[in-house]
């Protein structure tokens, strides 16, 4: 009975972390304000907050059976057992995204800088670049004998 109830816990928190993303992406956007998604290892919760720290909604709680494994904020690396995560009032929001493991698998919930979106990935987060190119690095081409 205990191993069914930790099953459903961590399944509501799979379909209910990205329902969390989409909600505070549409209140950035309505509210034309700053949203922070905020980890707190204390009390082992997302929390959705204004830029002031004040909480917005209900906390969701990670199951027992869930670790946060770091974060990753834009384009670095988090280490630490707290950090917090901006979603802006245009739709956008720092990218990155939040490492965890289910029993010791990990899974990623990986977040999307241009469009705010979030959506799970097996394994560790993926390693950002590969769709990218640093302004400069291209060079004109020429054509011969023009």
């Amino acid at each position: 009975m205990i191993s069914i109830r930790r099953g459903d816990d961590v399944r509501k928190f799979t379909i209910e972390l990205p329902g969390v993303v989409r909600t505070i992406r549409a209140d950035a956007m309505s509210r034309s304000e700053t949203m922070v998604l905020v980890y707190d290892s204390q009390s082992d919760q997302l929390q959705v907050q204004t830029t002031d720290g004040t909480q917005v909604g209900n906390p969701v709680e990670v199951p027992s059976d869930v670790e946060v494994s770091g974060a990753r904020i834009g384009k670095e690396d988090s280490t630490g057992t707290d950090w917090e995560l901006r979603f802006y009032a245009d739709g956008t929001c720092d990218g990155g995204g939040i490492n965890f493991s289910f029993d010791g698998k990990p899974q990623s919930l990986q977040l999307y800088a241009q469009t705010g979106a979030g959506r799970w990935v097996d394994g560790e987060l993926p390693e950002l670049g590969i769709d990218e190119w640093q302004a400069g690095e291209l060079e004109q081409r020429v054509p011969e004998g023009g």
